[in-house]
């Protein structure tokens, strides 16, 4: 019997530190590989793996990791576009690779959706100033030029229908823009834009932000 209860600590010990030598844990994978490691600030498309060691998702600059060259997820098929949430371990082969164990979780990124060149069109119900909107998906980056001023957001959680921005750079005043503007009480469109819960992308190419109780903020048409 003590050989017995010998024989089951051993074991016990044994896969017990067999586990802690190749401990399982959660990452994310960015939908895009970059030149570096921010997801806003004129992110290039390169050939690096971006990742975030936390099971829950952000978009918080600073929070993802750039993966050097060598680095790899033996079993994962990197698909562009998808935001992945991986199971894996680290590789007895090489500490530069990952194993996948598991997919747990594939998000499409609707940021592509709706990247481009946008400039607004003025609405019966809502008078906003001239605003002019640029959104580069692959570095959730949003560009905007309302009225005299320049403002920079970062695009973050967006699905088929629900969007949340945060304002990341207030830019400079065109003082001579302003001095020449006529009705200054207009509401301005970078601050409806930050407002927006929802959107909508119609088959005529209109691009539509509404608050969270459905109502309509600001219409932008493609630029040509």
């Amino acid at each position: 019997m003590k050989k017995f209860f010998f024989i089951l600590t051993v074991l016990v010990v044994f896969f017990s530190c067999a586990e802690n030598e190749n401990p399982e844990k959660v990452i994310w994978v960015y939908p895009y590989k970059l030149d570096d490691d921010r997801i806003n600030g004129y992110s290039q498309k390169g050939n690096f793996y971006l990742v975030l060691d936390s099971a829950e998702l952000t978009f918080e600059p600073g929070h993802w990791e750039r993966k050097d060259e060598n680095f790899e997820i033996e079993g994962f098929d990197f698909e562009e576009g998808f935001f992945h949430k991986l199971l894996v371990s680290p590789s007895v082969s090489s500490p530069e690779k990952l194993v996948l164990k598991s997919i747990l979780e594939k998000r499409k990124d609707y940021a592509e959706k709706i990247q481009g060149s946008w400039t607004s069109i003025p609405l019966e119900t809502n008078s906003y100033q001239n605003t002019s909107m640029g959104i580069y998906h692959v570095g959730r980056e949003v560009f905007i030029y309302s009225g005299c001023r320049s403002y920079e957001f970062m695009l973050r959680e967006i699905d088929d229908q629900n969007i949340n921005f945060h304002l990341t750079v207030m830019g400079y005043l065109d003082k001579l823009c302003w001095d020449r503007l006529e009705n200054k009480n207009l509401n301005n469109g970078a601050s409806l834009i930050f407002e927006s819960k929802k959107y909508k992308l119609a088959n005529d190419g209109l691009l539509e932000f509404f608050d969270a109780d459905g109502k309509l903020l600001i219409r932008f048409l493609p630029k040509k």
